[in-house]
């Protein structure tokens, strides 16, 4: 029988120290780990936090600055006075004013489709043409220096007398049918019955007038000085003005994500990751996508993202 031979003290006591060394240098390495772990995802967390929060506080003064300018500008003569003028020289053109005014501003219109706003008389010699000559200049400095799609004035019996940029909605009725169900519409509908200097809005979606490019409309009575209501003033907001604030901060690449969700789950702004969904696509069922519908800030180290793969997300209410 084969027996184990003893080992002395001497040798014994530098094998526990080194069974303890490693021991110890093992605990200590992983528990280094952990920490520089937390400490990594610490990191992580604050950073997309802060640009999370960033991009929330530019969208918040991105509306509000529109707000601002809304009834600064209906508080304007010059938009009473537009308004006034329109209605009275739309009414004033003999032939059919629709198809006058469609012919003159769009199909013989010499700038291309996102250049109509660079013609500001069409040589016609109407009344309206002379109205558009000293309005349109002002209106155009406006939504190039506030980043607008677009800026619309109506009357009270639902017509589009002005645009800028002179898209397909131009001189259209939104009083009733489909031009009513439009974002353009639902904004000017409530703003009829809102009180003066309340603005009215409507959610980003496709707007089918415009070639289905997505936006939100806000729009403002306009009074006249005894106070009665003459029409409406709009703006529509596109949802690539609203990506590029929201996403200002992020870091370039395609593993961050940043977009708008409604309560009723649709996303309210495209991916910034090509491919994913666009405007008023249905989001998938997933936790941060719950929280965005219920309004909550939240954070959730892991979920599955549209793209399927795992994800940090931060939700934050608007």
């Amino acid at each position: 029988m084969f027996k184990a031979p003893k080992l002395s003290l001497s040798l014994k006591l530098p094998l526990v120290m080194v069974a303890l060394t490693a021991t110890f240098l093992v605990t200590v390495s992983f528990l280094v780990y952990r920490m520089a772990e937390q400490n990594i995802r610490q990191n992580v967390y604050f950073s997309h936090e802060t640009a999370a929060n960033a991009g929330q506080q530019a969208l918040t003064s991105l509306i509000d600055s529109v707000r601002r300018d809304l009834v600064m500008n209906a508080d304007q003569p010059t938009t009473f006075r537009a308004i006034s003028n329109f209605d009275r020289v739309f009414k004033m053109i003999e032939e059919e004013p629709v198809g006058f005014l469609t012919r003159n501003y769009i199909t013989d219109n010499p700038n291309s489709e996102d250049q109509r706003a660079e013609l500001v008389d069409p040589g016609d010699g109407s009344y309206y043409s002379q109205a558009h000559s000293n309005y349109h200049p002002t209106f155009l400095r406006s939504l190039r220096l506030n980043g607008y799609r677009d800026i619309y004035l109506l009357n009270t019996e639902g017509r589009l007398l002005y645009s800028v940029n002179k898209r397909d909605d131009f001189a259209q009725d939104f009083s009733s049918g489909p031009n009513a169900d439009t974002g353009l519409g639902q904004a000017y509908h409530a703003a009829l019955q809102t009180a003066p200097g309340e603005i009215s809005t409507s959610d980003f979606a496709a707007y089918d007038m415009t070639g289905g490019a997505p936006g939100a409309f806000l729009a403002i009575q306009v009074l006249s000085k005894k106070k009665a209501v003459v029409g409406v003033l709009a703006v529509q907001l596109s949802s690539a003005r609203v990506v590029s604030t929201v996403a200002a901060n992020l870091e370039d690449g395609d593993h961050q994500n940043v977009f708008l969700v409604s309560e009723d789950g649709l996303a309210r702004s495209p991916s910034i990751i090509d491919g994913l969904f666009n405007v008023s696509d249905p989001l998938p069922t997933a936790d941060h996508i719950n929280a965005a519908q219920a309004r909550q800030d939240a954070l959730f180290e892991t979920v599955t993202a549209t793209n399927g793969q795992d994800a940090i997300a931060l939700v934050k209410p608007l």
